[in-house]
């Protein structure tokens, strides 16, 4: 009976050792599996609250995706995946599809990738836009065990205007030591949340000198902000300066002159654009100068080589200054400007006036270029430099800028932003590399006065 006994509780020993060591195991799968791992009753409960995997109410993990709302034809473009609410070791799949003729890297409409902890909270990877329509995103994300979450579907729009741009307006010139405007006015933005910064810079005796600031809005609505400059006696002042919207790149402003003259009377100033990118809308500003009292002013314009409309007759009274009006741009080559007016005032009529011949030029193109240089291989965790050179510009005076981008694989900093002025030729970047892997260069650059051009994808192989 005694021997019985001490073999039951031998028995029983084992099984209860058994069954210790099948709770660790289950609690490290739960780990790996679960980014956030949760009660088992937790669990049960928001399952039977949700058999639906776009249940609005997700707890534990979330993976989100972010695109941009508008691109150009045939541009690369990033798509950035995030996760969040994750802590400790944790691991997701995603799946993703997209519809219109944009394709992922491998040139498929279909995409598969997993994201580890190890490897950070985001993922980026480059999509080739087509060369009209729409793009449209649809898939879905799992972390480890849990169930299949779908992403939002969401849509890229390509479009030849470039998205959303900003237009400074100057006047074409002005009185010795007087006080003038700059009105900066947004043109196609989205009908989503967006904001503009701009970095204006002026030289030739105006001040301020460097003119810096912003503007946002969440609907369609343009805007525009308008600030004073001080003219110096004699000679002329020129606008140089860049912006950029919230998913853009950096843009310059096209290089604009004001000539400061000697008060002559009343008169007359048409202010346009030196250059407008195809099929855009651009804003004509209108200006009397050097007028008192009450006046009135008729204007008849006429605009050859595709803009459109093509002839404008009207005006404006006081205390109206100024009108502006909108034109669309052609698909290519320069629209000219020619046309008269007349103004009245309390002395009487004036006689007819021409206004100067303008153009405006549709797009421009230089056969200047910038090459990126990586190196093949690099050791784990080394540091290594990235050059960018500049080669064949046509112009002493140029500005190059560079917005490159790390589209996999770790290499820090992931986003390289730099402006390049004359005469420098070449920049370089230091980078560091991860652990283990390849890293893949993606990106572009923008000459000013040119469209932007995509970088080639190049890989840094860490071994």
């Amino acid at each position: 009976m005694k021997k019985v006994c001490i073999i039951s509780a031998v028995i029983l020993f084992v099984l209860l050792g058994c069954a210790y060591e099948q709770v660790k195991v289950d609690k490290a799968e739960d780990l790996v599996n679960n980014s956030n791992p949760v009660d088992v009753r937790d669990k049960q409960e928001i399952e039977e609250k949700s058999d639906d995997s776009s249940n609005v109410d997700q707890v534990g993990p979330i993976l989100t995706r972010s695109i941009p709302n508008i691109v150009k034809p045939n541009q690369k473009f990033v798509v950035t995946y995030t996760a969040s609410s994750v802590s400790g070791s944790w691991g997701a799949s995603v799946e993703e599809s997209v519809s219109g003729g944009c394709t992922f890297p491998s040139g498929s409409s279909t995409y598969k990738t997993v994201m580890l902890s190890e490897d950070g909270l985001t993922r980026t990877i480059q999509i080739n836009a087509p060369s009209s329509g729409s793009c449209t995103f649809t898939g879905n994300y799992k972390f480890g065990s849990d169930s299949i979450i779908n992403f939002p579907s969401q849509t890229v729009t390509v479009t030849s205007g470039g998205g959303a741009s900003l237009t400074r307006t100057v006047p074409a010139s002005v009185n010795p030591s007087a006080t003038f405007s700059v009105t900066y006015a947004t043109n196609g933005v989205p009908n989503s949340n967006w904001f503009v910064q701009w970095d204006d810079t002026v030289s030739g005796g105006c001040t301020p000198t460097n003119y810096k600031d912003f503007t946002s809005g969440t609907t369609s609505n343009n805007q525009q902000k308008t600030t004073s400059f001080t003219a110096p006696s004699s000679g002329s002042c020129t606008f140089g300066g860049l912006y950029k919207f919230t998913d853009g790149s950096q843009t310059n402003f096209p290089s604009q002159t004001v000539t400061v003259g000697s008060a002559s009377g009343v008169s007359m100033a048409r202010d346009i654009p030196i250059s407008v990118v195809p099929n855009s809308e651009f804003i004509v500003s209108y200006r009397i100068i050097n007028v008192n009292g009450n006046y009135g002013v008729t204007i008849s314009d006429v605009v050859s080589g595709g803009c459109t409309p093509s002839t404008l007759n009207t005006g404006f009274l006081s205390p109206v200054t100024s009108i502006p009006i909108t034109f669309t741009a052609p698909a290519s080559g320069s629209c000219t400007f020619t046309g008269d007016y007349q103004v009245s005032t309390a002395s009487g009529t004036e006689a007819v006036a021409n206004f100067p011949s303008q153009t405006v030029t549709i797009s421009s193109t230089s056969g200047a270029n910038l090459t990126r240089t990586v190196p093949a291989s690099i050791a784990p965790g080394a540091t290594f430099v990235v050059t960018y050179d500049i080669s064949n510009t046509d112009s002493s005076n140029y500005a190059v800028f560079i917005e490159d981008d790390v589209v996999s694989g770790g290499c820090t900093p992931s986003n390289i932003n730099k402006v390049v002025f004359s005469p420098d030729t070449s920049v370089s970047v230091t980078m560091t590399a991860p652990a283990s892997g390849s890293c893949i260069f993606g990106g572009n650059y923008l000459f000013a006065g040119q469209a932007n051009n995509d970088f080639p994808l190049q890989t840094v192989v860490i071994s």
